[in-house]
């Protein structure tokens, strides 16, 4: 199966390249590489400040292991085509990065599952879904609830959106890339969900899909002004027209001239 397969070529990269680097600190610029090229696909307002982090540290590297970044992003959106899952969240436990000191262990998927089903028949009568993932870590209740979504036939793309956020700057961009590269509408935010409503996240990142249906939005409220625009001046030309049964007056000319109804007349 290509998901599995994925994982494990994945990991034997990782593996390849460390030496120089930590196996972990290879993942982690994996993981950022993939989310700032994402993002400066779709996202201009930021682009310049994801430019900047993106050649920080895509200068530590070699051309040949910059190539091996593309060729692991190739692999995980292989993976993603093959089926739904919690792909990174996987390959991160399984590659030993848990961190126990912080308590930092991803739900496994087939538990999400479980969880989301039951969320899910609670929320499916929405036209719209909201959710809110107050410690997304790497996305896999959210992709797990797409997934309940998927298999009920909605199409999570357009009914599903998301608001997530995670103390973790890595949890962080393990998540954007995963809900970015399934097509999840999702506004994630490095953020102490704890802390006051106004205090501003540490950094904010846009899935594709949600500037997008943002963007899908914004037309169509534009499309009903214009129809509503349209519309009025219909009703007032028609308010200025005189009824059927109300015959115009014909202006006379000058004594002497010759009217153009005349002709009619005859």
């Amino acid at each position: 199966m290509q998901y599995e397969r994925s994982k494990q070529e994945i990991k034997k990269i990782v593996d390849s390249m460390a030496g120089k680097y930590s196996r972990y600190d290879i993942f982690r610029d994996f993981i950022v590489l993939s989310a700032c090229t994402i993002s400066n696909s779709v996202d201009k307002q930021q682009w310049q400040k994801r430019e900047d982090m993106y050649l920080e540290i895509i200068a530590k590297y070699t051309k040949y292991e910059a190539n091996k970044f593309a060729e692991m992003l190739a692999l995980m959106i292989l993976a993603y085509e093959n089926r739904m899952g919690d792909f990174i969240g996987e390959l991160y436990m399984t590659m030993e990065f848990g961190n126990k000191h912080v308590g930092q262990f991803f739900t496994p998927y087939n538990v999400s599952r479980l969880v989301s089903d039951m969320t899910y028949e609670s929320k499916k009568h929405e036209d719209t879904i909201t959710l809110n993932e107050p410690s997304c870590g790497s996305g896999g209740m959210i992709v797990a609830f797409a997934d309940s979504m998927q298999l009920d036939k909605r199409n999570y793309q357009t009914d599903l959106r998301v608001m997530c956020n995670d103390l973790d700057f890595d949890a962080v961009r393990m998540c954007y890339v995963q809900l970015s590269l399934l097509g999840i509408d999702a506004v994630v935010e490095q953020r102490n969900t704890l802390a006051p409503l106004d205090e501003h996240p540490g950094e904010i990142w846009y899935t594709p899909i949600h500037i997008l249906n943002l963007a899908r939005e914004k037309q169509a409220q534009n499309d009903n002004k214009t129809k509503r625009m349209v519309k009025a001046m219909q009703d007032l030309i028609a308010l200025e027209k005189p009824k059927n049964d109300e015959k115009e007056p014909v202006l006379a000319g000058p004594p002497g001239q010759m009217d153009i109804f005349d002709f009619i007349r005859e």
